[in-house]
C-alpha cells in the first residue's frame, strides 16, 4: 500500500505520462484536421489548447505544477479556430458560423473516422458559401465517413447531393390554413429531375439533365 505522499507523487506521474501520450496524440489530430480543412475551403488553423487544470497546494504535482487531476488527467484541452486571417485563434464554439462549425466537425470525424463507433451525425450548413468545386469535395468527404457512420445532409448543393446514397427531398405546403413539411426518397430518375433542377432551377432542360447525369456517374466512379 501507498501512503499519501506517495499515493500523490505516483497520481502526479502517471498525470505527467498521460500528458505526453496527449500531446503527441494533439500534434497528429492538428495534422489531419487542417489538412481536410484545406479540402473543405477553410484555413487551415485548427489549434488544440493544451494547459494544466490547476489546482491547489494539496493537489498533486504534475511536472512541478499542482493540479486538479480525475481519471480523465489534469489537463483542460480546447479546440480553437482562426477562420479570418490576421485575426488570432479562439474557441470554435465562441468563433465559427454554423457553417465552419458544420465543416470543422466534418473535419475531426474524417480525421477520427478509423477510431470512433459508428454513430449518426447530422451535418446542416455545411456547404453555406461553397461553390461547385469544392462542395464536389465536401460530399466526397461525407461519403468516406459515412464508411463508418450513418450521416444525413441537409444541403441545397448538387454536388454534396449526388454522393448520397439515398436522396430526400424535404418540401413545405399549405393545407387547409397550416404549413405541412413533406420528406419523399426519390427514385433514381426523380433524382436526375431534382438534381436538375437544383442545378438551373425549375424546368432545367436537356443541358442541366445531362449534367445531372453526369453528377451521378462522377459520385458512382468515386464509390
Amino acid at each position: 500500500l501507498l501512503n499519501g505522499t506517495h499515493l500523490m507523487a505516483a497520481i502526479g506521474a502517471l498525470a505527467l505520462t498521460l500528458r505526453a501520450t496527449r500531446s503527441a496524440g494533439a500534434s497528429s489530430l492538428k495534422k489531419a484536421v487542417n489538412t481536410a480543412l484545406s479540402a473543405l475551403a477553410l484555413p487551415p488553423t485548427f489549434e488544440i489548447d493544451l494547459q494544466p487544470r490547476r489546482g491547489g497546494g494539496d493537489d498533486p504535482l504534475v511536472d512541478g505544477v499542482p493540479c486538479l487531476v480525475d481519471r480523465s488527467g489534469g489537463d483542460e484541452v480546447e479546440y480553437l479556430f482562426a477562420p479570418n486571417a490576421g485575426e488570432p485563434a479562439a474557441p470554435i464554439a465562441k468563433i465559427a458560423s454554423g457553417g465552419e462549425l458544420s465543416r470543422v466537425s466534418l473535419a475531426l470525424e474524417e480525421a477520427l473516422s478509423d477510431a470512433s463507433e459508428g454513430r449518426t451525425l447530422i451535418f446542416d450548413e455545411i456547404d453555406a458559401g461553397l461553390g461547385g468545386r469544392a462542395g464536389e469535395t465536401l460530399g466526397r468527404s461525407l461519403r468516406r465517413i459515412s464508411a463508418q457512420h450513418q450521416v444525413l445532409c441537409v444541403t441545397h448543393l448538387p454536388q454534396v447531393a449526388a454522393q448520397a446514397d439515398i436522396h430526400l427531398r424535404v418540401s413545405k405546403r399549405e393545407v387547409d390554413g397550416r404549413t405541412l413539411t413533406q420528406v419523399q426518397r426519390l427514385t433514381d430518375e426523380e433524382r436526375v429531375v431534382e438534381l436538375a433542377a437544383m442545378l438551373a432551377g425549375e424546368g432545367a432542360g436537356s443541358g442541366a439533365t445531362a449534367a445531372a447525369n453526369e453528377l451521378l456517374a462522377n459520385a458512382r466512379r468515386g464509390r
